[in-house]
């Protein structure tokens, strides 16, 4: 029964991120009922575990601690917030991604847990990568049945709406499977099957290279740069790449930047943002800054100000478009919902006080990794490991100029990362799990089982009204009132 289990949470993780990215990244809650559901199924597959199985086991790891702060603090927050509905979609996207790192951490520690995980994301990324080429090379501009803004024309997005949140995922992918690259040695039966393998792997991340450039995210290709010179390093510092491996892949990656940036498509998108002048004069500043950059700096600066006024806690989750307004420039005429910058955007929402600890939660992933990576007693491990650490490092740094964590596919495969190396423990001799006794095991199985009908309870009416309330909008746009008036009565149901 605890086998079935297992599967069953195994399962339903991989479809969670599966429906995520299926739905437009689940960046439009109208559309979130099903990975809502799949959310609200993990927990009560959890629940049941725990009552019914008799031996079950409990992980500890130093993330659990600020995890566990952050998610109290946002509901402390959200009660305190003066804008209720756009902190009660925060505060869910807060609990979902906690719960899920706890029902990950606590039950997926087994190596064929990792294999099933890494293996459906780098197929999802495989996937998406297909359907973004397709756009790129075609000009297509819808994303399955919606039709995304023109801004986007020319850019592969997959079935994300922005090309850039896709570029986040697929670097994600591509750090894990650089990592499985450099790292794997397990031998295999022949040569001749040791060369194929390779050869499918480096097949598979060149598909997704292009893809990544179909996106034309320069923040993704800057992004991704940085995150393989950090597995090199990281490979070298934990002994999991050979020197050779490090130095070899080091003067690839530096030929590879270089043969990008002598692309002309390459280096016209990169200065669309940037611009060097080689022949400024003193005193004046060599790089201008233009194009996207341009425009978030205005957000940047809001932010800062937001931060200025509210530094402890904050003005409250998912609040930031509202106080943002306070301190537009006159001549900005757009009303952004994110500050294209998670750090400033997170400190300006929860204060210092929430920032410090996300950042602790970070710190703490980071060090359980490397310890992870350096005392691991399988490739297996160590390749995963390294891989995590150089996916979070790059969606990190793309998200100091997106909103890449606001993105529930991304921060959910985030979640399902952290979880994993939590699972893990410190390495094989301290795995940091003992087991649950039968009092807290039954207590907890009824708890997570509540939290399942709670979710649902709270999830399913609000995407419910997200919808009507999109078709409302819609139909006032093409004056059809009768039509708007319908779809605003659905806001008055009991059950919405």
């Amino acid at each position: 029964m605890k086998a079935a289990f297992n599967a069953t949470l195994l399962a339903v993780s991989v479809l969670i991120i599966g429906a995520a990215l299926f739905f437009f990244g689940g960046i439009l809650i109208e559309y979130a009922t099903p990975w809502y559901a799949l959310v609200s199924v993990l927990l009560a597959a959890w629940g049941f575990k725990w009552a019914l199985c008799r031996h079950v086991s409990w992980v500890w790891s130093p993330m659990h601690v600020p995890v566990l702060l952050f998610a109290s603090y946002t509901l402390v927050r959200y009660f305190n917030s003066t804008i209720e509905h756009d902190s009660r979609l925060d505060a869910l996207q807060v609990g979902i991604w906690t719960l899920v790192y706890f029902a990950v951490a606590t039950n997926l520690h087994q190596p064929r847990d990792r294999y099933v995980i890494t293996g459906a994301l780098i197929l999802f990324a495989l996937a998406e990568t297909g359907y973004a080429l397709w756009q790129f090379r075609t000009g297509n501009d819808q994303v399955l049945w919606l039709n995304r803004s023109y801004d986007y024309h020319g850019r592969g997005g997959g079935t994300f709406y922005c090309p850039n949140h896709l570029a986040a995922f697929l670097e994600l992918a591509l750090a894990l499977m650089l990592a499985w690259l450099l790292v794997d040695r397990q031998p295999a039966a022949t040569l001749q099957t040791l060369v194929l393998r390779r050869l499918y792997e480096i097949a598979a991340i060149a598909f997704v290279v292009l893809g990544l450039f179909a996106t034309q995210s320069r923040g993704g290709w800057i992004a991704t740069g940085v995150a393989m010179i950090f597995l090199l390093i990281a490979g070298e510092l934990t002994r999991t790449i050979s020197s050779r491996v490090a130095i070899a892949g080091f003067v690839v990656a530096v030929l590879g930047i270089g043969g990008a940036l002598s692309v002309p498509a390459v280096r016209d998108r990169l200065e669309q943002s940037i611009r060097v002048d080689a022949g400024f004069r003193l005193g004046e500043s060599p790089v201008e800054v233009t194009g996207g950059i341009a425009g978030r700096v205005p957000m940047w600066r809001g932010a800062l100000a937001v931060i200025r006024d509210h530094p402890v806690t904050g003005t409250g989750p998912g609040t930031w478009q509202w106080f943002e307004l306070k301190y537009r420039p006159a001549n900005s005429q757009v009303r952004p919902k994110y500050a294209h910058n998670d750090l400033l955007q997170l400190v300006a929402e929860y204060g210092l006080l929430g920032g410090l600890l996300v950042l602790a939660a970070i710190a703490c992933f980071y060090w359980q990794a490397f310890q992870l990576a350096r005392h691991a007693e399988t490739v297996e491990q160590r390749a995963f490991t390294v891989g995590a650490l150089t996916a979070v490092t790059a969606i990190l740094m793309h998200s100091l100029v997106d909103f890449n964590l606001h993105l529930p596919a991304n921060f959910l495969a985030v979640a399902v990362l952290f979880g994993l190396v939590a699972a893990q423990g410190r390495n094989a001799r301290r795995s940091w799990r003992s087991e649950v006794r039968t009092v807290p095991r039954l207590i907890l199985g009824v708890v997570w089982v509540v939290l399942a009908l709670g979710l649902t309870r709270v999830s399913l009416p609000l995407a419910q009204a997200e919808r009507a309330s999109q078709r409302a909008y819609v139909a006032l746009q093409e004056y059809e009132w009768d039509r708007s008036e319908e779809h605003t009565s659905e806001l008055q149901s009991p059950y919405v």
